[in-house]
């Protein structure tokens, strides 16, 4: 938008030195400030096209990570809350077509079972009861698991043969429809006793760091749930209503909802009859290690530093409340 014409302007007069320097200068200046007027305007522009191309390309990397559509085979759309993802269906029924909604987080057994596993909640000892039924290794680098999304990503594609596939991967590859027709189910957990499980396992153990520490106390890690958004939680704590979507307008529509209070083995066994897969002893994964509600009071009303007795409980009570609701739970029962 400049052209600059350094030959440009008023004749230089003759005669007079101190009138020829005084005009040489005053062009001399004219002609460095333009430069540099043009070479910042460039550099600018550059800046701005850079940021520019910077923004959509962040915009465009949040939009295919968060915000996924797509029409394929019977899919109405997929999106993602972060991070629990979900997929909008257009199941086909008898009298024509349903739109459910599914946790992104839950894995196909086979072609008739669709389960929502939930850290905490007895996932370990069934794995450990799929590897048993199907041969699979129990422990190390072949064990089988589909996880959970990590806090803002995608869940991990696991596509294990025909037996063990995630949801995630079941609508990429086209398998939406196996989704509509599968029994599903997922387990849930007095919520005061599954705060305290996960303290225990992984907090005290030091095998997961909280806000950057590795020794909070009871009282502190319970605090700072309480300061958490539910979508951004580890996994291992997360509301059931968060990964398995068990609540709100978006909610999966579930067959079978187990309470774990009223004994795994049994209703994995019905589970398992459900999908026609074959039914054996299963030996937990883990020891339980539910704590009585004699116990569960000490834990919560006596845990050292606490402000009050009902601090922890009414910090629990409030994060999940959902869940609370979904298996009719108080702190003073034991289901």
């Amino acid at each position: 938008w400049l052209k600059l014409e350094l030959s440009s302007g008023p004749e230089i007069p003759h005669g007079n030195p101190f009138i020829f320097r005084v005009i040489f200068m005053a062009r001399s200046c004219c002609a460095v400030w333009l430069t540099l007027a043009v070479a910042l305007q460039s550099c600018s522009v550059a800046s701005a096209s850079r940021l520019g191309r910077t923004l959509l390309e962040k915009r465009s990397d949040i939009a295919s990570r968060f915000n996924q559509t797509s029409e394929v085979d019977g899919i109405e759309g997929t999106e993602t809350q972060l991070p629990s993802i979900y997929h909008n269906l257009k199941c086909k029924t008898g009298s024509g077509h349903e739109k459910r909604f599914y946790s992104g987080n839950m894995v196909m057994l086979g072609d008739k079972g669709l389960w929502c596993p939930n850290a905490k909640i007895g996932t370990s000892t069934v794995y450990k009861y799929l590897a048993q039924i199907k041969g699979w290794p129990e422990e190390g680098s072949g064990q089988r698991r589909c996880y959970p999304a990590p806090e803002g990503s995608k869940a991990t594609p696991c596509w294990f043969d025909e037996e063990m596939r995630s949801a995630q991967e079941m609508v990429t590859r086209g398998h939406a429809q196996e989704m509509c027709d599968a029994f599903t189910f997922t387990f849930i957990r007095n919520p005061w006793d599954r705060v305290r499980s996960a303290y225990m396992g992984k907090i005290a153990t030091g095998k997961i760091s909280v806000d950057g520490r590795t020794d909070m106390s009871f009282a502190e890690f319970v605090r700072f749930l309480g300061t958490q958004d539910p979508a951004e939680m580890n996994y291992h704590w997360r509301p059931v209503s968060q990964t398995c979507l068990t609540s709100g307008r978006k909610a999966t529509k579930y067959d079978q909802i187990f309470k774990l209070e009223h004994g795994l083995n049994g209703q994995l066994r019905s589970a398992m009859k459900s999908i026609d897969w074959e039914v054996q002893h299963i030996t937990a994964a883990n020891q339980r290690t539910d704590p009585s509600v004699e116990e569960r009071m000490q834990n919560f009303t006596k845990a050292e530093g606490i402000k009050n007795k009902n601090e922890l409980v009414d910090i629990v009570a409030k994060v999940y409340a959902d869940d609370i609701k979904l298996g009719d739970y108080t702190f003073e029962k034991y289901d």
